[in-house]
């Protein structure tokens, strides 16, 4: 089942300490040297040795799978069996999430990555990374339907990681594990996640390599980090690959490598491009050394759409209606967080006229029974969870102001033109940088919250500021990016 970690604010890492300690760690055992079917082993366990460094108080979801899980895939696996065996021809392979259907229109949902390319790019073959059950019931009302979700790839590789296949493996395992051992934070990345990692990435590429073959694309198009299997089955197959920045994607993340010699940059695996939002991400990006060609500052596709639809509903804002306020959650320092909103309440009772709506996690928050117990009480709280409309594009457009501790929200609200604000909780340290150029608030108290929100009602983001972080146009850019791969 899920877990919520025991840790203190007092007992995580900042992403930098977490990535400095993690490099330290590479440097000290050449970590980078392990291999699996020509592709980096170390590289396939970063994420998680850079989570268990970092040590956030972050409800966490398993590596192993829960009954919610295998029922998914069980589900849906006899029909994704036909398509994954006779898959139709297609030129461009899209891998999304159940998590992106969150825009409706006329009773469908659209996918918020890549709807918007599927209409201009028409040729594409959908799959749909299973990642939370409760989408479920959207990709029945789709507005373009998945021609297949991940269920196949991942009962075949998840069962074939419990076979000790191949049998070099264990070698590896035994290596790295007693390398890594040297990071005390690191005890919890045991063998037996080590190999099953490792494991499922080797028939997940296998069975990619399948895939592909038969759908006879000439891209694989992604959203977010951590896609190795499909990766490195394009990159056997000579495919090219294009990332589209999913989330928060500072230079300590672990996905931007560091500087390694030319002959551990051949078995890593990288996407052909990785399209950043904006130029602020780009020169993010480019502070580490390994970074060449790959990127490209393209925007978003539903910030262009939503910077409209907020400019046309600014002329319904008036002062003498009740502050809108939309705080995003992540999951992380869930008790502080409901602490710190749980006293804001009560001291701007008869002070301000708000409208509070807690927008849950898609991903990491399943339920909202904890927010609900303490902060549902109020009439004028509403608390969404990630699966349930409206969606947080929807939310901020209406908006007066954003709030949260460290989420990508924040720099949607800036490109959306919202103004934002951080609260001084567990990971905080990830966006003040936003405070510091004075591109965002931070309330280190709840009367501080409150004092913003009393006399900061009518502030806007400066087009330039939104720019900076998601760039304008972004459909004539990824066209761009796509024309001069094919040229």
């Amino acid at each position: 089942m899920d877990k919520t970690s025991s840790a203190s604010s007092k007992e995580y890492n900042t992403g930098q300490q977490a990535i400095n300690k993690l490099q330290a760690l590479e440097e000290q055992h050449d970590l980078f040297r392990h291999q699996i079917d020509g592709f980096s082993a170390w590289r396939l366990l970063r994420f998680k040795a850079y989570t268990e460094i970092q040590n956030l108080p972050l409800e966490k979801l398993p590596d192993y799978a829960t009954w919610s899980w295998l029922l998914e895939r069980c589900i849906l696996f006899l029909p994704d069996l036909i398509r994954f065996l006779f898959p139709r021809k297609a030129r461009y392979v899209i891998k999304t999430f159940s998590s992106a259907l969150r825009e409706q229109e006329a009773g469908l949902y659209r996918d918020v990555y890549f709807d918007d390319i599927y209409e201009d790019l028409t040729d594409c073959y959908k799959i749909e990374t299973l990642n939370n059950f409760a989408f479920g019931r959207r990709r029945r009302l789709a507005l373009y339907a998945v021609d297949i979700t991940t269920s196949v790839i991942d009962l075949i590789s998840g069962i074939a990681s419990f076979l000790r296949l191949p049998s070099d493996i264990d070698r590896m395992v035994d290596t790295i594990r007693e390398e890594i051992t040297t990071e005390p934070t690191l005890r919890k990345l045991t063998k037996s996640r080590i190999a099953r990692t490792l494991r499922r990435f080797y028939w997940s590429k296998k069975l990619y390599i399948y895939l592909l073959k038969r759908i006879k694309p000439k891209f694989v198009i992604t959203a977010g980090h951590n896609e190795y299997a499909i990766w490195a089955a394009a990159k056997h197959l000579g495919l090219l690959t294009l990332e589209f920045q999913h989330g928060i994607f500072p230079s300590y993340d672990p996905d931007a490598l560091p500087s390694l010699p030319a002959e551990y940059r051949k078995s890593l695996i990288v996407p052909d491009r990785i399209l950043v939002y904006g130029e602020y991400w780009k020169r993010e990006l480019e502070k580490n050394p390994y970074m060449q060609d790959e990127l490209v500052a393209v925007g978003k596709p539903m910030i262009d759409k939503y910077r409209v639809i907020r400019s046309n509903n600014k002329r319904f804002f008036h002062q003498e209606s009740p502050c809108k306020i939309v705080l995003t959650t992540q999951g992380i320092d869930r008790q502080n967080l409901i602490a710190f909103l749980d006293h804001f309440l009560r001291i701007a009772h008869g002070r301000l006229a708000y409208e509070l709506v807690i927008k849950l996690h898609p991903g990491f928050e399943k339920g909202g029974q904890v927010y609900q117990t303490t902060l549902g009480k109020q009439p004028n709280v509403q608390i969404l969870l990630g699966s349930e409309d409206p969606s947080i594009y929807q939310l901020l457009s209406v908006a007066d102001f954003h709030v949260s501790i460290s989420s990508t929200s924040h720099y949607d609200a800036l490109g959306i033109g919202v103004p934002t604000i951080i609260l001084p909780l567990v990971s905080c340290e990830e966006v003040l940088h936003l405070a510091d150029r004075g591109h965002a608030k931070i309330a280190h108290t709840p009367e501080e919250l409150l004092h913003i929100l009393l006399n900061n009602r009518g502030a806007s983001v400066p087009p330039y500021v939104s720019a900076y972080y998601y760039a304008p146009n972004a459909l004539d850019n990824i066209r761009h990016v796509i024309e001069s791969l094919i040229g």
